[in-house]
């Protein structure tokens, strides 16, 4: 079975990929994932699997693509840009990590 690699390439930048048992924000609250910029880390939280853990990790990298990339939410952005921005990002990170899609689908395959 594939795992989440410990490590991605996000643009120019290699982005840490980290893995505790509990995560929460300042208050307290339970988290899935969280994408530290000045880190240039992922922490994704060990409990989650499957899908979740799929969707965890994609949307945190989502996260660094807009950190990375220089987008920033305002009215400006519409959605066509924000389409742009993911699609452009997801390219780069299946194209920059080989072999990720299939870590992707060994994951899914296992909930079927």
């Amino acid at each position: 079975m594939s795992f989440i690699p410990h490590k991605v390439k996000i643009g120019y930048q290699d982005v840490a990929v980290e893995f505790v048992t509990r995560l929460t924000d300042d208050e307290g609250h339970s988290l899935c994932g969280v994408f530290i910029g000045s880190e240039m880390k992922i922490t994704i939280c060990s409990m989650i699997q499957g899908p979740r853990l799929v969707d965890t990790f994609l949307h945190e990298c989502i996260h660094a693509m807009f950190y990375l990339y220089g987008w920033c939410a305002t009215e400006e952005h519409d959605e066509e840009s924000v389409a742009h921005c993911v699609g452009f990002g997801l390219a780069m990170l299946l194209q920059d990590n080989p072999g990720l899609g299939a870590v992707f689908d060994d994951i899914l395959k296992v909930n079927h």
